[in-house]
């Protein structure tokens, strides 16, 4: 029987299992049903909660055993669309982030899109328009590493890909236009995370994820001074909920374990008055914004601009 990790847990994480059993069935059927407009946006975000919980699964933060992590963090992902590469890829993946202190990636999609003239342009073109296109594009090239590999890995991309083609065809025949609104509540979802994940870092970006895991060349001081706390509120903190604290991200690099309902108070503990690290909502959404198509082949992840195709769940 899986026990959790901390003897506090157990009211959260019964309350985000609950509501993830209880929003993302509903989700559906209100898409079933032709409710679009609320199905939609409760598809966006019981995937948005689905995917801050599967971090910290990731994190051990959940259960006291790895495995119980593991398992529950594997279903998750299936939800959430990050299972194409393996969990403990997309978890390796993410503790070099922790370890390097950067962002570290395996296919340059900046220098894709420069080779591919016709489709820059059209990626260009609905980013402009609010379209998620690079998170989008980073999931086709993760498809497309996994079929292109052999053994194991492209049977894995087969068999993921063929469930979730039933799945759909299944949602199709209840109604057709389903999938068609369930596109629209998973894109909205891509771009929440690409909003969140934009401005909580400055690091480097590197492609070398292929490579064996390196010591970092930063100390605490740089990860600290690179790291930003994109708050959704600090009037209201308990909107921040919303994205499962992750918005607390200097509290969270401070101690990566640490479970999101932990996060608001470490983050009190470390600034007593301000945090010189945060960023205010306003400067967040103008400069997510103003950069939209800047930041697409931007070099490095930079503070004003922030950084694309970033996301903790693609293995690439």
């Amino acid at each position: 029987m899986p026990s959790l990790k901390y003897a506090d847990g157990f009211i959260p994480t019964l309350s985000v299992s609950l509501y993830l059993l209880v929003a993302y069935p509903l989700s559906l059927t209100l898409l079933i049903q032709d409710s679009a407009l609320f199905g939609i946006f409760l598809l966006a975000h019981s995937l948005v909660v689905s995917a801050y919980f599967l971090h910290d699964l990731m994190h051990n933060s959940v259960f006291s055993e790895p495995r119980h992590n593991a398992l529950l963090g594997r279903l998750v992902a299936f939800v959430v669309g990050a299972s194409v590469s393996p969990y403990e890829h997309l978890r390796k993946k993410h503790f070099r982030h922790h370890f390097e202190r950067a962002d570290i990636l395996a296919v340059d999609y900046s220098a894709f899109l420069t080779r591919h003239g016709s489709l820059n342009r059209a990626v260009k073109i609905a980013v402009w328009c609010g379209f998620p296109a690079v998170e989008l594009l980073c999931k086709v090239l993760e498809i497309r590493e996994g079929l292109t590999a052999g053994g194991k890995t492209r049977l894995r991309a087969i068999g993921v890909l063929s469930i979730r083609a039933l799945l759909f065809m299944a949602l199709a025949r209840l109604n057709p236009i389903a999938p068609f609104y369930y596109l629209i509540g998973y894109c909205l979802f891509l771009q929440c995370l690409a909003f969140m994940d934009a401005f909580q870092h400055s690091y480097e970006l590197r492609y070398e994820l292929t490579q064996p895991q390196k010591a970092s060349m930063f100390d605490r001081d740089y990860e600290e001074k690179n790291t930003y706390s994109n708050l959704l509120s600090t009037r209201f903190p308990r909107l921040n909920w919303l994205v499962l604290n992750f918005s607390y991200h200097n509290a969270h690099h401070q101690k990566p374990n640490e479970p999101w309902y932990r996060l608001p108070a470490h983050h009190r503990q470390l600034y007593h008055q301000s945090c010189p690290q945060q960023v205010p909502l306003r400067t967040q959404v103008r400069q997510f914004m103003q950069h939209r198509v800047k930041r697409i082949h931007h070099p490095d992840n930079h503070q004003k601009t922030g950084a694309d195709g970033v996301s903790f769940l693609v293995g690439v």
